[in-house]
């Protein structure tokens, strides 16, 4: 049996990077519910959707984006024909109260957010979407929140 090679469109890159994020982020057993203490799902601010509320003060929150940044010919073919290769990365935001628990839960919910990407492709119909050099940045503090980013860089093949 022949391999098959994955394509996706830019729209189907963010949303099967979207989805594979939200699929581990939710699952019951490895998502935010394995966070001692946690007990509201954290809300996620998507990019270029109005977001109708403000965050909650004491429930931590997060700001998801994906930017591709680089891009390469595989192969030639006539007339720009060929394959092609996109690449970028994902960064996640994330918010949580300074309280006493803030840094922990911070740290502890960040881990859950790397462990989405962390050695791992694109969720179902999106596998060939490759997922590489996940990594947890500590901001620090600003004003009420601790903030934490967690980047991830992925790669695919282009559809045109």
């Amino acid at each position: 049996m022949a391999a098959v090679i994955r394509r996706y469109t830019y729209e189907q890159a963010a949303e099967g990077i979207q989805k594979t994020f939200y699929d581990h982020f939710s699952d019951v057993t490895v998502g935010w519910r394995s966070v001692p203490g946690l007990l509201v799902e954290p809300s996620v601010k998507w990019p270029n959707v109005q977001q109708r509320e403000a965050p909650v003060v004491g429930a931590p929150w997060m700001r998801f984006n994906i930017q591709h940044v680089d891009g390469e010919q595989d192969s030639f073919g006539l007339d720009g024909e060929g394959s092609f290769e996109a690449r970028g990365f994902v960064t996640i935001q994330l918010f949580v109260p300074q309280d006493e628990n803030g840094l922990i839960s911070a740290r502890q919910l960040a881990k859950v957010l790397a462990r989405a990407f962390r050695g791992k492709t694109g969720a179902g119909e999106y596998c060939g979407i490759i997922f590489r050099n996940v990594r947890i940045n500590e901001v620090g503090p600003e004003d009420r929140w601790f903030q934490i980013n967690v980047l991830a860089n992925f790669e695919y093949d282009e559809e045109r």
